[in-house]
């Protein structure tokens, strides 16, 4: 069965990467992506939670959640699962995810969804094609290059390359105790990547979209409340922020 699903996602993730124009290519920025396709991208730290991310649809607007306490490579995993979503779950409202769970996700669509990001963001051939460049005797200083130009977490590229028998079972195991930060510093890569980015960003569009359809009375102020909620914010929170805004327009200067 997971055979079946993981066959299906692969064809369905080579399909948008035909789509999006990437080949064998890795994905250079999936927030930048994801918001030219219109999608409203929302990020905040959300801790102690098993959230990764989580999706909205209502009528032909599309949010995206990203939990940004987790690391950088798990957030961009996170967005190509939300992508399958986006592309093939036309028909839900909305879901909360929690990703990189495969077989043991609650339902098919989750288990795909996880597939698909794999296949996106680290396809076969294009991984194939990186260590053919870089040489296929594979030690953890092509491994940790691989996964910076895949921008994906290391246990992500780990299991990939498990998957694909560019490492056995032995190398997997010894590879998955090294310490991260020291190993990325010793070898003077970026640790942006295996970092939490715990950022929250919200987009002015999406505030404004919000406040056009309550000031419209196209949505109840309970409604307003709930999606202000749903990323992190409150109407108090605005109110603090216009005030801060008068503020600076009334201590401003001309010269």
């Amino acid at each position: 069965m997971a055979n079946t699903l993981e066959t299906k996602a692969k064809i369905r993730a080579s399909e948008i990467r035909d789509k999006l124009g990437f080949s064998k290519e890795p994905v250079a920025n999936i927030f930048s992506l994801i918001e030219s396709l219109g999608i409203l991208l929302t990020k905040k730290p959300i801790y102690d939670s098993n959230i990764s991310a989580y999706f909205i649809h209502y009528k032909n607007n599309y949010l995206f959640f990203i939990n940004s306490a987790h690391t950088l490579g798990r957030q961009h995993f996170s967005a190509a699962h939300e992508l399958y979503h986006y592309y093939y779950d036309k028909n839900l409202n909305g879901t909360i995810c929690d990703t990189f769970k495969f077989k043991n996700q609650r339902n098919e669509s989750e288990t795909l969804a996880d597939y698909f990001a794999v296949h996106f963001l680290m396809p076969e051939d294009g991984i194939y094609k990186f260590f053919n460049l870089v040489g296929e005797d594979i030690d953890i200083n092509k491994i940790i290059k691989a996964q910076n130009y895949f921008k994906v977490s290391f246990k992500a590229m780990l299991v990939r390359l498990k998957v694909l028998g560019l490492i056995d079972k032995s190398e997997y195991d010894r590879y998955s105790t090294i310490h991260l930060n020291s190993t990325f510093a010793r070898l003077g890569y970026t640790r942006e990547l295996i970092r939490p980015t715990e950022e929250t960003y919200i987009p002015q569009s999406y505030l404004e979209i919000l406040y056009e359809n309550y000031d419209k009375n196209q949505i109840t102020e309970r409604a307003y409340k709930e999606y202000l909620s749903d990323v992190g914010l409150s109407i108090e929170d605005l109110k603090i922020e216009e005030e801060v805004e008068d503020l600076a327009e009334e201590t401003s200067f001309d010269y």
